[in-house]
């Protein structure tokens, strides 16, 4: 003891050394206490991402409650995973709630102004709702931010063709078809929009590149049963009518 009293003495910086390390300062109490928050907030997020995978393998297995309730969780953990308020609002979407689904969306776009697939799924809810100029607007804000979406071209081609503009919802087909050559749904709705006009030949070569895509397609087996019966094809058409009835 009295050898440590001398060192301090003649050398007080070692005596302050000393101190510093074997008694924690407050400062470094701070910091400590900071870290564990850090710990227990990486946990979290990790706990969240987990509860996200969870709920995307509901959701693509269309166990649509099981999966709001996972994306519930990892919100409650993380509510800055932008991803599983996205998926939510998907889920929410597939289970007909449209107003969840809207709600989840406006917060993610306005964390994210620039998602055209936001905008697109925020387009389909407002549809769904009937709020058909909401929708418009979402649609073409998602076309702007990315001309590329061929989803928002073909729900616009939908929204046109229920209001008989017929021409213009076709145009709207035919970019979604320049984009993705291979959207079953967009050649399906640009038959019917040419069935509606009296193009039956035309609507029953596109029907027919859906089920070249797809030859299971109900939908499109069913579509073509119309398009044949229009010509006058009976027969025929009762064949395809009965091959989508079998896949329904």
């Amino acid at each position: 003891m009295r050898k440590l009293l001398i060192l301090c003495f003649i050398f007080p910086a070692l005596c302050v050394a000393a101190s510093s390390s074997s008694i924690p300062t407050n400062q470094e109490n701070g910091q400590r206490d900071l870290e564990k928050k850090i710990l227990i907030s990486n946990d979290n997020k990790e706990i969240a991402i987990s509860h996200l995978a969870r709920g995307d393998a509901h959701l693509q297995n269309g166990e649509l409650e099981i999966a709001i309730s996972a994306f519930d969780k990892a919100l409650t953990l993380d509510n800055s995973l932008d991803i599983a308020l996205l998926h939510r609002a998907l889920a929410y979407g597939y289970n007909k709630q449209h107003e969840n689904a809207i709600t989840d969306l406006n917060e993610y776009i306005k964390r994210n102004p620039k998602s055209s697939l936001a905008y697109t799924k925020r387009g389909l809810n407002n549809l769904q709702i009937d709020n058909v100029f909401e929708a418009v607007k979402d649609y073409q804000r998602a076309i702007e931010l990315d001309k590329n979406n061929a989803e928002a071209h073909d729900d616009l081609g939908v929204i046109y063709v229920q209001s008989g503009k017929l021409d213009k919802a076709i145009n709207y087909f035919r970019v979604a078809l320049l984009i993705d050559p291979e959207y079953i749904q967009a050649w399906h709705n640009i038959a019917m929009a040419n069935l509606i006009k009296g193009k039956h030949d035309t609507a029953l070569e596109q029907v027919d590149r859906a089920l070249a895509l797809r030859s299971d397609d109900a939908n499109a087996l069913l579509l073509k049963s119309v398009i044949l019966e229009s010509m006058g094809e009976i027969e025929l058409a009762l064949k395809y009518k009965k091959l989508a009835t079998e896949l329904q």
